[in-house]
């Protein structure tokens, strides 16, 4: 399960496994591993993942079916800007049915 989302969200980002381990501080070898769900990644690197990746653990760990976009390390400007567009969007969405 874990590894499917690793995979998901790498390949989301436009990462290679490479990429992601050099961002993680960890070697190819342990990314190949927690994909191919051989070994799981330890707390500290799930944190990490989700960190990376902008999503929350529980997301990551299959305990969310829904992906929850992380904005808290946007500036405030920035998170209300995404806010009024993400309202714009379900707006036009309830609008059109």
């Amino acid at each position: 399960m874990v590894g499917a989302k690793i995979i998901e969200m790498r390949q989301k980002l436009g990462w290679s496994q490479a990429r992601l381990a050099k961002a993680l501080n960890v070697n190819t070898k342990s990314i190949k591993n927690w994909e191919n769900e051989v070994s799981d990644p330890s707390l500290k690197n799930v944190v990490q993942l989700a960190k990376v990746f902008s999503v929350t653990t529980d997301y990551l760990l299959g305990l969310e079916a829904t992906c929850s976009i992380r904005v808290d390390s946007l500036s405030e400007k920035d998170q209300k800007c995404l806010r009024s567009i993400c309202q714009i969007f379900i707006n036009n969405f309830y609008d059109n049915d």
